[in-house]
């Protein structure tokens, strides 16, 4: 039986992140908070043991990705375009405050349901979609797989593969360097969890130790 396990790591914090800003396609680094975050994940992912890991071409994710793959060396490791953040346009390297004070009632929407509006000069959240399933759907065979990738992308991910509704999107957390799991069997897809970021929490111990279901 083929059963195909996806879990999603988010990039880990950025300057941008710490000041709200929209990042989008803006490449921008990790700081050192999310360096030390992006370290404790990949420590704990050791022993989940992904037959290969895809990600965004942003830096932000590729550091992520490095820092994994640099003990775990032997993993296929791809590039996927199509996985990196969403085009913000306009919005991007605004903060929130900002967009809310000059973009007020269409952020507003957008925040409600990302597929009613379109960032000007952005991208539409149903491309996004459309480009993730794409990737995670067709591309890659049975058994592990980790993607880093994106809160954005994460979000339009989950629509994508639970069939559910695109106003669900900016409802769900997804932290920088957390974890979310989803399982697929006979070609349907559950999320098996979200959000998981017990390795950045004070007092957890080791990361290495804490295990991975999905």
């Amino acid at each position: 039986m083929c059963r195909r396990e996806i879990l999603f790591l988010r990039h880990g914090k950025t300057e941008w992140n710490d000041q709200l800003r929209f990042q989008g396609h803006v490449d921008i680094p990790l700081n050192d908070e999310g360096r030390m975050q992006v370290g404790r994940a990949a420590r704990r992912l050791r022993e989940w043991r992904p037959e290969r890991v895809i990600g965004s071409p942003l830096l932000r994710a590729l550091q992520t990705a490095s820092a994994f793959l640099s003990r775990q060396p032997d993993c296929d490791f791809s590039v996927q375009a199509a996985l990196a953040e969403m085009s913000f346009g306009e919005w991007e390297s605004k903060s929130i405050f900002q967009i809310e004070t000059h973009y007020g009632e269409l952020y507003q929407r957008w925040k409600a349901d990302p597929a009613s509006v379109t960032p000007d000069g952005g991208e539409s959240f149903e491309h996004v979609v459309e480009r993730t399933r794409d990737v995670l759907m067709c591309w890659f065979p049975c058994g592990r797989t980790l993607v880093v990738s994106h809160g954005g992308v994460i979000r339009a991910a989950l629509v994508a593969l639970l069939g559910i509704p695109s106003s669900v999107a900016w409802k769900m957390r997804i932290d920088n360097a957390s974890l979310t799991g989803v399982e697929e069997r006979h070609g349907r897809y559950s999320l098996t969890f979200s959000n998981d970021r017990i390795h950045l929490l004070d007092g957890s111990g080791d990361p290495a130790l804490i295990p991975i279901h999905l």
